[in-house]
Protein backbone atom coordinates (compact mmCIF):
# COMPACT_ATOMS: atom_id res chain seq x y z
CA UNK A 1 0.00 0.00 0.00
CA UNK A 2 1.30 3.28 -0.53
CA UNK A 3 1.17 6.70 1.50
CA UNK A 4 -1.60 8.10 -1.14
CA UNK A 5 -3.64 5.13 -0.29
CA UNK A 6 -3.25 4.80 3.30
CA UNK A 7 -4.77 8.36 2.98
CA UNK A 8 -7.49 7.71 1.01
CA UNK A 9 -8.40 4.68 3.52
CA UNK A 10 -8.23 6.92 6.87
CA UNK A 11 -11.33 9.20 7.24
CA UNK A 12 -12.24 10.67 10.36
CA UNK A 13 -15.98 9.24 11.00
CA UNK A 14 -18.67 10.51 9.25
CA UNK A 15 -16.98 12.12 6.17
CA UNK A 16 -16.66 8.66 4.38
CA UNK A 17 -20.56 8.88 3.41
CA UNK A 18 -19.93 12.41 1.49
CA UNK A 19 -17.03 11.02 -0.11
CA UNK A 20 -19.57 10.66 -3.55
CA UNK A 21 -21.16 13.75 -2.38
CA UNK A 22 -21.55 16.82 -4.58
CA UNK A 23 -23.03 20.04 -3.22
CA UNK A 24 -24.80 23.36 -4.53
CA UNK A 25 -23.08 26.24 -2.93
CA UNK A 26 -25.20 28.98 -1.43
CA UNK A 27 -23.26 31.27 -0.52
CA UNK A 28 -20.22 33.98 -1.78
CA UNK A 29 -16.40 34.10 -0.52
CA UNK A 30 -14.94 37.55 0.13
CA UNK A 31 -11.89 38.43 1.58
CA UNK A 32 -12.37 41.87 3.25
CA UNK A 33 -9.22 43.31 4.80
CA UNK A 34 -7.47 40.05 5.38
CA UNK A 35 -10.11 38.55 6.44
CA UNK A 36 -12.36 35.68 5.20
CA UNK A 37 -15.97 36.28 4.97
CA UNK A 38 -19.02 33.75 3.33
CA UNK A 39 -22.06 35.75 2.79
CA UNK A 40 -25.22 34.33 2.38
CA UNK A 41 -27.77 36.00 -0.21
CA UNK A 42 -31.10 34.38 0.73
CA UNK A 43 -30.30 35.41 4.70
CA UNK A 44 -28.55 38.86 4.28
CA UNK A 45 -25.75 37.41 6.64
CA UNK A 46 -21.86 37.14 6.77
CA UNK A 47 -19.81 34.24 8.12
CA UNK A 48 -16.28 35.02 8.96
CA UNK A 49 -14.14 31.89 8.46
CA UNK A 50 -10.54 30.85 8.93
CA UNK A 51 -8.05 29.78 6.26
CA UNK A 52 -8.70 26.30 6.52
CA UNK A 53 -12.19 26.83 5.85
CA UNK A 54 -11.54 29.23 2.79
CA UNK A 55 -9.27 26.46 1.46
CA UNK A 56 -11.96 23.67 1.53
CA UNK A 57 -15.11 26.99 0.54
CA UNK A 58 -12.94 26.97 -2.76
CA UNK A 59 -12.06 23.38 -3.30
CA UNK A 60 -15.99 22.87 -3.17
CA UNK A 61 -16.66 25.69 -5.57
CA UNK A 62 -14.39 24.04 -7.83
CA UNK A 63 -16.16 20.77 -7.80
CA UNK A 64 -14.04 18.74 -5.56
CA UNK A 65 -15.95 15.99 -3.65
CA UNK A 66 -15.44 15.94 0.58
CA UNK A 67 -13.37 13.22 1.03
CA UNK A 68 -10.64 14.14 -2.42
CA UNK A 69 -10.57 17.33 -0.38
CA UNK A 70 -9.20 15.89 2.85
CA UNK A 71 -6.88 13.60 0.90
CA UNK A 72 -5.87 16.94 -0.56
CA UNK A 73 -5.06 18.46 2.86
CA UNK A 74 -3.05 15.81 3.94
CA UNK A 75 -0.71 15.50 0.64
CA UNK A 76 -0.22 18.88 1.58
CA UNK A 77 1.35 17.71 5.29
CA UNK A 78 -2.13 18.14 7.38
CA UNK A 79 -2.60 15.03 9.40
CA UNK A 80 -4.93 13.24 7.72
CA UNK A 81 -7.58 12.33 9.84
CA UNK A 82 -7.45 15.90 11.38
CA UNK A 83 -7.80 16.73 7.99
CA UNK A 84 -11.37 15.02 7.40
CA UNK A 85 -12.78 16.25 10.35
CA UNK A 86 -12.05 19.77 9.76
CA UNK A 87 -13.90 18.99 6.52
CA UNK A 88 -16.42 17.16 8.03
CA UNK A 89 -16.95 19.98 10.11
CA UNK A 90 -17.00 22.62 7.83
CA UNK A 91 -19.84 20.88 5.97
CA UNK A 92 -21.79 20.07 8.93
CA UNK A 93 -21.51 23.97 10.02
CA UNK A 94 -22.56 25.06 6.13
CA UNK A 95 -25.39 22.99 5.93
CA UNK A 96 -26.62 23.86 9.04
CA UNK A 97 -26.76 27.34 7.92
CA UNK A 98 -28.10 26.85 4.60
CA UNK A 99 -24.67 27.72 3.29
CA UNK A 100 -24.53 24.61 1.32
CA UNK A 101 -27.05 21.90 0.65
CA UNK A 102 -26.78 18.60 -1.20
CA UNK A 103 -27.38 17.75 -4.75
CA UNK A 104 -29.64 14.68 -3.36
CA UNK A 105 -32.00 13.20 -5.47
CA UNK A 106 -35.47 14.16 -5.46
CA UNK A 107 -37.84 11.64 -3.00
CA UNK A 108 -39.36 10.28 -6.12
CA UNK A 109 -36.58 8.59 -7.66
CA UNK A 110 -34.12 7.89 -4.53
CA UNK A 111 -35.99 4.63 -4.00
CA UNK A 112 -36.24 4.54 -0.38
CA UNK A 113 -39.75 4.43 1.30
CA UNK A 114 -42.07 7.42 1.03
CA UNK A 115 -45.08 8.26 2.14
CA UNK A 116 -47.35 11.10 1.26
CA UNK A 117 -50.32 13.25 1.68
CA UNK A 118 -52.62 15.57 -0.39
CA UNK A 119 -54.05 18.75 2.16
CA UNK A 120 -56.54 20.74 1.11
CA UNK A 121 -56.21 24.96 2.52
CA UNK A 122 -58.49 27.76 1.43
CA UNK A 123 -58.85 26.10 -2.07
CA UNK A 124 -55.55 25.08 -2.99
CA UNK A 125 -53.98 21.69 -3.12
CA UNK A 126 -50.82 20.59 -1.73
CA UNK A 127 -49.43 17.29 -1.88
CA UNK A 128 -47.10 16.31 0.71
CA UNK A 129 -44.32 13.80 0.17
CA UNK A 130 -42.06 12.60 3.22
CA UNK A 131 -39.33 10.01 3.79
CA UNK A 132 -41.12 7.70 5.99
CA UNK A 133 -38.26 8.32 8.58
CA UNK A 134 -39.36 11.25 9.05
CA UNK A 135 -42.72 11.49 8.61
CA UNK A 136 -43.51 11.89 12.05
CA UNK A 137 -45.16 13.67 13.96
CA UNK A 138 -45.26 16.31 10.81
CA UNK A 139 -47.85 14.38 8.84
CA UNK A 140 -50.12 13.72 12.08
CA UNK A 141 -50.26 17.48 12.32
CA UNK A 142 -52.09 18.36 8.95
CA UNK A 143 -54.03 14.62 8.92
CA UNK A 144 -57.33 17.27 9.53
CA UNK A 145 -56.97 19.05 6.11
CA UNK A 146 -56.35 15.69 3.94
CA UNK A 147 -58.48 15.22 0.85
CA UNK A 148 -58.52 12.45 -1.53
CA UNK A 149 -57.21 13.64 -5.08
CA UNK A 150 -54.89 12.36 -7.45
CA UNK A 151 -53.43 15.51 -8.76
CA UNK A 152 -52.51 18.68 -6.82
CA UNK A 153 -51.76 22.18 -7.35
CA UNK A 154 -48.16 22.33 -5.68
CA UNK A 155 -45.65 19.72 -4.77
CA UNK A 156 -43.61 19.51 -1.87
CA UNK A 157 -40.88 16.58 -1.70
CA UNK A 158 -38.36 16.33 1.33
CA UNK A 159 -34.97 14.61 1.47
CA UNK A 160 -33.02 14.19 4.64
CA UNK A 161 -29.78 14.60 4.50
CA UNK A 162 -27.12 14.40 7.68
CA UNK A 163 -30.38 14.89 10.32
CA UNK A 164 -31.29 17.90 8.31
CA UNK A 165 -34.35 17.72 6.35
CA UNK A 166 -34.34 19.29 2.97
CA UNK A 167 -37.52 20.91 1.11
CA UNK A 168 -38.32 20.92 -1.94
CA UNK A 169 -40.98 22.73 -3.82
CA UNK A 170 -42.20 21.22 -7.45
CA UNK A 171 -38.43 20.40 -8.03
CA UNK A 172 -36.80 23.64 -6.35
CA UNK A 173 -35.01 23.66 -2.94
CA UNK A 174 -36.87 26.09 -0.75
CA UNK A 175 -35.01 25.35 2.48
CA UNK A 176 -33.34 23.13 5.28
CA UNK A 177 -34.73 22.13 8.86
CA UNK A 178 -33.89 20.07 11.67
CA UNK A 179 -36.43 16.62 12.27
CA UNK A 180 -38.08 18.24 14.96
CA UNK A 181 -38.91 21.39 13.08
CA UNK A 182 -40.41 19.92 10.08
CA UNK A 183 -44.03 20.54 11.27
CA UNK A 184 -43.39 23.79 11.89
CA UNK A 185 -41.87 24.65 8.63
CA UNK A 186 -44.07 23.52 7.02
CA UNK A 187 -46.88 25.14 8.35
CA UNK A 188 -45.17 28.09 7.44
CA UNK A 189 -44.86 27.39 3.73
CA UNK A 190 -48.54 26.10 3.50
CA UNK A 191 -49.52 29.73 4.81
CA UNK A 192 -47.10 31.40 2.23
CA UNK A 193 -48.38 28.85 -0.65
CA UNK A 194 -52.03 30.06 0.42
CA UNK A 195 -51.40 34.01 0.52
CA UNK A 196 -49.65 34.06 -2.27
CA UNK A 197 -52.42 32.45 -4.45
CA UNK A 198 -55.35 32.47 -2.26
CA UNK A 199 -57.58 35.41 -3.53
CA UNK A 200 -58.20 37.91 -0.35
CA UNK A 201 -58.41 41.38 -0.12
CA UNK A 202 -56.70 41.16 3.48
CA UNK A 203 -55.33 38.90 5.67
CA UNK A 204 -55.28 39.37 9.52
CA UNK A 205 -53.04 38.00 12.24
CA UNK A 206 -55.92 36.66 13.89
CA UNK A 207 -57.88 33.49 15.36
CA UNK A 208 -61.15 33.04 14.55
CA UNK A 209 -63.93 31.17 15.82
CA UNK A 210 -67.83 30.52 14.80
CA UNK A 211 -70.70 31.61 16.77
CA UNK A 212 -74.08 31.06 14.99
CA UNK A 213 -72.59 31.80 11.40
CA UNK A 214 -70.89 34.63 12.59
CA UNK A 215 -67.26 34.97 12.59
CA UNK A 216 -65.40 36.17 15.74
CA UNK A 217 -61.62 37.59 15.30
CA UNK A 218 -59.27 37.24 18.22
CA UNK A 219 -56.33 39.62 17.91
CA UNK A 220 -53.63 40.12 19.62
CA UNK A 221 -49.47 40.12 19.67
CA UNK A 222 -47.60 37.16 19.02
CA UNK A 223 -47.77 35.36 23.01
CA UNK A 224 -50.67 37.27 23.87
CA UNK A 225 -52.46 34.21 24.40
CA UNK A 226 -54.59 33.67 21.30
CA UNK A 227 -54.35 29.81 21.09
CA UNK A 228 -55.08 29.38 24.63
CA UNK A 229 -58.38 31.26 24.48
CA UNK A 230 -59.23 30.30 21.74
CA UNK A 231 -58.94 26.57 22.39
CA UNK A 232 -60.74 27.51 25.60
CA UNK A 233 -63.65 28.70 23.75
CA UNK A 234 -63.73 25.67 21.26
CA UNK A 235 -63.95 23.71 24.47
CA UNK A 236 -67.16 26.15 25.51
CA UNK A 237 -68.64 25.40 21.99
CA UNK A 238 -67.72 27.53 19.83
CA UNK A 239 -66.29 26.30 16.20
CA UNK A 240 -62.72 26.46 15.63
CA UNK A 241 -62.14 28.70 12.26
CA UNK A 242 -58.24 29.32 12.39
CA UNK A 243 -55.56 29.98 15.30
CA UNK A 244 -53.37 32.58 13.49
CA UNK A 245 -54.28 33.44 10.07
CA UNK A 246 -57.70 34.83 8.82
CA UNK A 247 -58.56 36.06 5.02
CA UNK A 248 -61.28 38.53 4.47
CA UNK A 249 -62.87 39.44 1.23
CA UNK A 250 -64.09 43.22 -0.26
CA UNK A 251 -67.60 41.88 0.86
CA UNK A 252 -66.74 41.92 4.91
CA UNK A 253 -67.01 38.13 4.75
CA UNK A 254 -63.71 36.16 6.56
CA UNK A 255 -62.54 32.45 5.92
CA UNK A 256 -60.23 30.83 8.50
CA UNK A 257 -56.74 29.02 8.05
CA UNK A 258 -57.74 25.96 10.22
CA UNK A 259 -54.36 24.84 11.07
CA UNK A 260 -54.30 22.73 14.02
CA UNK A 261 -53.30 24.97 17.07
CA UNK A 262 -49.52 25.45 18.15
CA UNK A 263 -50.17 25.93 21.65
CA UNK A 264 -46.41 26.73 23.14
CA UNK A 265 -45.17 24.66 26.54
CA UNK A 266 -46.00 27.90 28.56
CA UNK A 267 -49.84 27.09 27.94
CA UNK A 268 -49.44 23.21 28.20
CA UNK A 269 -50.73 23.43 31.99
CA UNK A 270 -53.36 25.76 31.75
CA UNK A 271 -55.20 23.96 28.67
CA UNK A 272 -55.10 20.16 30.73
CA UNK A 273 -58.68 20.79 31.67
CA UNK A 274 -59.60 21.19 27.82
CA UNK A 275 -56.99 19.00 26.30
CA UNK A 276 -56.71 16.04 28.58
CA UNK A 277 -54.27 14.91 25.42
CA UNK A 278 -52.01 17.44 24.67
CA UNK A 279 -49.37 16.36 27.10
CA UNK A 280 -49.17 12.80 24.59
CA UNK A 281 -48.92 15.36 21.48
CA UNK A 282 -45.04 14.94 20.45
CA UNK A 283 -43.34 18.38 21.00
CA UNK A 284 -41.86 19.84 17.93
CA UNK A 285 -39.68 22.96 17.68
CA UNK A 286 -40.14 26.11 16.03
CA UNK A 287 -36.79 27.82 14.25
CA UNK A 288 -36.45 30.05 17.44
CA UNK A 289 -36.07 26.35 19.27
CA UNK A 290 -39.36 27.01 21.11
CA UNK A 291 -41.23 24.10 21.92
CA UNK A 292 -44.99 23.73 20.56
CA UNK A 293 -47.01 21.00 20.81
CA UNK A 294 -49.89 21.36 18.08
CA UNK A 295 -53.57 20.50 19.72
CA UNK A 296 -55.75 18.13 18.50
CA UNK A 297 -59.38 19.71 19.54
CA UNK A 298 -62.09 18.40 18.38
CA UNK A 299 -63.50 21.82 16.85
CA UNK A 300 -59.95 21.25 14.73
CA UNK A 301 -61.31 18.30 12.92
CA UNK A 302 -64.97 19.37 12.91
CA UNK A 303 -64.42 22.40 10.91
CA UNK A 304 -61.25 21.61 8.96
CA UNK A 305 -62.82 20.81 5.74
CA UNK A 306 -65.18 23.69 6.09
CA UNK A 307 -65.36 26.45 2.89
CA UNK A 308 -68.20 28.94 3.00
CA UNK A 309 -66.71 32.44 4.11
CA UNK A 310 -68.54 33.58 7.31
CA UNK A 311 -69.57 37.26 8.16
CA UNK A 312 -67.58 39.04 10.91
CA UNK A 313 -69.63 39.49 13.91
CA UNK A 314 -71.16 42.94 13.98
CA UNK A 315 -70.34 45.38 16.90
CA UNK A 316 -72.99 44.36 19.99
CA UNK A 317 -76.14 46.03 20.73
Amino acid sequence: MNQHEAIDRTVAPGLADDGAATFVLQGQLACVRGQNMLFSPSQKAIFAVNDTAADIWRSLEEGMQPLAISVEMARGGVDRLEASRHVAAALADWLRLSLIRPCAPLPSSSGRELVSQVVAVAGLNIRIVYPAACAFPAITVFRHLEVRRETADVLFEMVEYKGRVHLFRDGDWILCCSRDELAVTLKGQLLIEVLDHGVYELALHAAALIDNERLVLLCGNPGAGKTTLTLALVHAGFGFAADDVTLLDSGGHGVGLPFAPAVKAGAWSLLAEYCPDLNAVPVCRRPDRRRVRFGRAQGVRALASFSPAHRLCGPAP
